[in-house]
Formats: structure tokens, C-alpha cells, sequence
């Protein structure tokens, strides 16, 4: 399956959480995510068909045959005939299950809403076709993308009863090149692969994944049964560890970038006089203008009266500052002192730094430069004298 065909990646703030559990270096951080979850809780249930006609117990939204969107049941094996409801792998309500014939199907607690299973016990009460129950229950392909080697790992909910030839299979595919078997448990005490009864377990398997694979997809089967006993599953998720970028220091939106939005965020932080810890830069417990300066200096590496943030101060900043004077406004509109209006205190810092650059060494203005900020300081003391409450 090409990657445009593989489900997409489960996690951050989509359908899953994504639990950060260490450092790893300077500029990245381990997380442990969740790429694949599936707990058969979304599918339409329907009434039953064999169940209750004349045996069994009938039921309204108990059964499907058809799985999650993305995943396939491969009953290419499985003999004709047999009850409807549990040839092959099927998805069923595990309260009618129970019902359908107890014998210790009652003991699958972990089992909620719906569960995918394989009944050759059930399946077998009807009259059926010579052969074996033979079925696969296989997911989607997922990607892996990003995903550190060898950490992925597999767990699900499992009820296993054996019996006969019973034999279950669980096996793992990477980028479709062949299945890798994980798990075999057979019924016959005297394999080595034999396994006894394992009763609402909770099922944890490396899954060993390669530095170089792009997508994965897994196999869950049934063979070799007969009128024997089940295999049920539920709470299916595979969770891996990814290496995430440090976030930025002063990235306040979350875009990895430091721009005018985040400088402006803090400054509103500053003025309601909330010390929330995230903007608390300087680690004094408090956020207020030496958080700002640290901003503007440290992090952005520019000055007070730099609008456009390209770190230098210059007369295309004074314009900014000149187009929205007395007006409200950010940091890009000229609001370098954070009150939320641009006035005259915002000049004053701009006025100080005009010309400064960090990339050049810049000390002091060129007079045209400075008869230009004087020109245009005498046009804001015009636009003061007419505006009322001015500062001036």
C-alpha cells in the first residue's frame, strides 16, 4: 500500500494524549505516542440471523460481520455454513456473547461496548461445510513515520480458551514485505508453542520495528478449530516513542517561530497582572516588563522600536509606530512599552534605539536618518495636540 494509502498518524491533539517522559538532548524531546488505536466501539450493530433461530439467543445491535473502515477480514479459508454471527472473526455487543452460551465468556471484563472475536465454539453449532475455522482479522496499514527503531509496541485486551488443533496467530507486517510472526498459541500441551487457558489479560509485545520502515500493519488469526473454544480481543493500541523538537523559548503560539504575536501575548499577560509560569521567562516567579526585555533582547535578538522584528531599528518602524498613533495596537503596530495603545512612550523607546542593528554595527544615526525621525517627531506632536486626554 503506498503512503497515501496508510490511516493516518493518531496523535497530539487529535484522538490521543502524547505523554513527554524525558529530555533527550538540548534541542529535542522523547515522547511516547499513540499511532494506532481501534476499540470497535463505533461500529453499527445489527440484529441476529441464526442466534435464537431455533438455539441461541436472539438480540437487537449485538452483531456485525463488518469491520472497522480500513481493516479486512480474510475468510478465504473459512468452510461454508456455520452460524452466521461468528463465521470468522465477527464484532459482537460481549454482553450477548456471554448469553450466547456462558462457559466462562462472562470472565472477558476488559471487553466494553463491542470486541472483535473468533468463536469456532459457537460457529460450529449450526450445520457446516467439512474443514477448519480459518480466519484473519487484519488492520490497516499505519504510518511510521518519524518513529524511533525498535519502540514500538503492541498491547490489547485478550480472552483465550483452548481446545483441539485450536491455534492463534498474531503477526506484524512492515511495508509489505512478509508477516513477521509475534505470537502463536496452540492447543496441544505437548508444542512448544501450547498455551493454556488466559482469561481477560491484558497483552503487551515489542514490535521491533526497523529504523527504515514507513508503515505497519498487523494480523490477528485463528486456525485449526473446529468445535473447540475462542479467541476474543478489544482495546487494541500501539503507542511509540518519537523525537520532538524542543518547543521554542518565547514561541508563545506554538508556531516555531518568535514573531510580533508572541511578544504581544506576553505583553497582555504583563498588563493583567497574571504570572502564569509559561511566560515567565526570567524564572522569578512573576511576568512583567524584565520578562518583555528578555523577549525583545535574548530572545529575538532585536530592540525596543524594532516593529517589524528584522533587528534593526529604522524609519520603516517609525512608520509603523507614526500610522497608528493613539491608536491600540501591538508591538507590530508600534506598541513597544506593552500598554496596548501606541503613544508617545512607544516613540520615546523607538527614538532610542533608531539605527541601532544587530546585525551591523550601527551606534549612532546618519543625520539624514535623524532629521527624518525629528520630521517625523514633530508631525506626532501635531497629531497629540489634537487628540483628546493626549499624553502630551
Amino acid at each position: 500500500m503506498s503512503s497515501a494509502g496508510r490511516t493516518r498518524l493518531y496523535w497530539g491533539i487529535a484522538l490521543v494524549a502524547t505523554y513527554i517522559v524525558s529530555v533527550n538532548h538540548a534541542d529535542t524531546a522523547i515522547a511516547r505516542v499513540t499511532l494506532f488505536a481501534e476499540n470497535f466501539d463505533g461500529l453499527p450493530l445489527a440484529a441476529t440471523v441464526d442466534e435464537g433461530n431455533p438455539f441461541g439467543v436472539a438480540g437487537e445491535n449485538v452483531w456485525t460481520p463488518t469491520p472497522p473502515v480500513g481493516w479486512h477480514v480474510d475468510n478465504s479459508r473459512m468452510p461454508g455454513g456455520g452460524v452466521t454471527e461468528f463465521r470468522g472473526w465477527t464484532f459482537v455487543d460481549p454482553s450477548w456473547w456471554v448469553t450466547t452460551a456462558g462457559q466462562r465468556r462472562d470472565q472477558f471484563t476488559k471487553a466494553r461496548g463491542a470486541m472483535a472475536v473468533a468463536d469456532p465454539d459457537e460457529w460450529d453449532d449450526k450445520r457446516r461445510d467439512l474443514g477448519f475455522f480459518d480466519s484473519f482479522l487484519n488492520t490497516p496499514e499505519f504510518s511510521l513515520d518519524g518513529i524511533e527503531e525498535n519502540s514500538a509496541v503492541l498491547t490489547f485486551g485478550s480472552d483465550w480458551r483452548f481446545e483441539g488443533l485450536q491455534t492463534a496467530i498474531l503477526s506484524v507486517e512492515f511495508d509489505g514485505a512478509g508477516a513477521i510472526e509475534l505470537l502463536r498459541w496452540e492447543s496441544n500441551p505437548s508444542s512448544p508453542f501450547f498455551r493454556e487457558d488466559g482469561a481477560n489479560e491484558t497483552i503487551n509485545i515489542d514490535l521491533n520495528n526497523p529504523t527504515d520502515a514507513a508503515g505497519m500493519a498487523l494480523h490477528f488469526g485463528l486456525t485449526n478449530a473446529g468445535n473447540d473454544w475462542w479467541w476474543a480481543i478489544d482495546n487494541i493500541a500501539v503507542t511509540a516513542v518519537i523525537t520532538l523538537p524542543e518547543p521554542t523559548p518565547g514561541d508563545f503560539n506554538d508556531d516555531s517561530l518568535l514573531t510580533a504575536t508572541d511578544i504581544d501575548l506576553l505583553s497582555a499577560f504583563v498588563r493583567d497582572g497574571d504570572n502564569n509560569s509559561v511566560f515567565d521567562l526570567n524564572g522569578d516567579g512573576g511576568v512583567n516588563d524584565a520578562d518583555r526585555t528578555i523577549w525583545v533582547e535574548n530572545l529575538a535578538g532585536t530592540f525596543f522600536g524594532d516593529a517589524d522584528l528584522n533587528k534593526e531599528v529604522a524609519f520603516a518602524d517609525f512608520l509603523h509606530l507614526a500610522n497608528t498613533f493613539s491608536r491600540t495596537g501591538g508591538w507590530a503596530a508600534g506598541d513597544f512599552d506593552g500598554s496596548g495603545t501606541v503613544l508617545f512612550p512607544d516613540f520615546l523607546l523607538l527614538s532610542a534605539n533608531f539605527g541601532k542593528s544587530a546585525t551591523a554595527v550601527a551606534a549612532v544615526p546618519e543625520p539624514n536618518a535623524a532629521m527624518l525621525l525629528l520630521v517625523g517627531l514633530v508631525g506626532l506632536v501635531r497629531r497629540c495636540r489634537t487628540v483628546a486626554g493626549s499624553v502630551l
